[in-house]
């Protein structure tokens, strides 16, 4: 009786659901969907009813009025490595990229969900997903998603600690493994000396936050070359070290890890929109999904330079050497930085 009616909850929902959770259902996701009644004003559910659906890879926030019922997909439990609610904005795609307009990497809408499922063979067990939907009357109070002014207030002084802020949500960013690290360094000890050789009134900074034009968002890249002239144009830096303009940007290195969504999606998109001339990509483990490097997945280093204003992307593996817009002097193969990632080895 609960589950009929919980479907038959549920089939309303999606009558008034966004396109968001319209294109999961086209893309025939499924899982459990638990559907949690609240009364106004408890924080104790009065009844758990369940859905069987199959293979949700990922959550999308989604709201829906049916009456005076507000619904919101909250959280998502992975059941595998210990994935937990910092996906969820990752996971959600900008609503102004629809099924025509295309997006990241030159996907549609449609197609950058699609990407996101790929990531299967990373995870042992997509069978057994679970979110959990709440519903609350319209009274009660929407959690209130974070400014970037509000972010940076909050920041905490001398963390050891990295945070962002992403779709108004801080996400604490997972440290780094000692590979992850050993890339990082080499990338900023190569373009250090280049800077240093050619003396270019550039520098890399240790802390730099980066605030794009959506207000719901800010980045730290792990490694960024910052035009030094461009300092007196930057209303924030002096007092801050927050950047708000692109052109003040020479390079924005991100290095990938589990959280490969974060650099081939959401930072693609806002580093894009910012007007940032060059951002590298470096897959050293080739964690990113199909659609961004290929089958067999191997390690690749995609470079995304603009071009009237949209990213074009060129990819280098192996022995291939880096093209790189703001150094092209650079000689750096592809195999050399990700070796810089890769245990060391006994010498014979």
């Amino acid at each position: 009786m609960l589950l009929g009616h919980a479907k038959h909850w549920f089939s309303r929902l999606r009558s008034g659901a966004s396109h968001k959770l319209k294109a999961l259902q086209d893309l025939g996701f499924t899982g459990d969907i638990v559907v949690i009644p609240k009364e106004p004003g408890t924080r104790e559910a009065s009844q758990v009813q369940t859905i069987n659906l199959k293979d949700l890879t990922a959550l999308i926030m989604v709201e829906a009025v049916q009456g005076n019922k507000r619904a919101i997909v909250l959280q998502e439990t992975f059941a595998q490595k210990g994935l937990d609610s910092r996906f969820r904005d990752a996971f959600e795609v900008q609503q102004q990229t629809s099924d025509e307009k295309r997006g990241f990497f030159g996907l549609t809408y449609r197609e950058s969900l699609e990407a996101l499922a790929e990531n299967r063979t990373e995870l042992e067990d997509l069978r057994h997903r679970r979110i959990m939907i709440q519903t609350q009357t319209i009274p009660q109070t929407i959690p209130k998603t974070v400014t970037f002014d509000e972010f940076a207030a909050w920041y905490p002084e001398n963390s050891i600690r990295r945070y962002e802020l992403h779709h108004g949500v801080i996400v604490e960013m997972p440290l780094g493994t000692g590979n992850h690290s050993n890339v990082t360094g080499f990338i900023w000890g190569e373009i250090n000396f280049e800077i240093r050789r050619l003396q270019l009134p550039y520098s890399i900074p240790g802390d730099c936050l980066l605030k794009p034009i959506r207000n719901e968002a800010g980045y730290q890249p792990d490694t960024i070359v910052l035009n030094q002239t461009a300092f007196a144009s930057e209303p924030r830096w002096e007092k801050e070290s927050i950047i708000t303009m692109g052109s003040s940007v020479r390079l924005a290195v991100e290095v990938v890890s589990t959280n490969w969504r974060d650099d081939y999606h959401l930072k693609f998109a806002d580093y894009e929109e910012m007007g940032i001339p060059e951002y590298w990509i470096v897959d050293y483990l080739g964690l990113g999904g199909r659609k961004f490097i290929g089958t067999p997945k191997q390690p690749t280093l995609s470079v995304c330079q603009l071009v009237d204003g949209e990213y074009q992307v060129k990819q280098f593996r192996g022995s291939d050497t880096v093209e790189s817009l703001a150094f092209p002097e650079l000689r750096l193969t592809a195999e050399l930085i990700f070796r810089a990632g890769l245990p060391p080895t006994e010498p014979s």
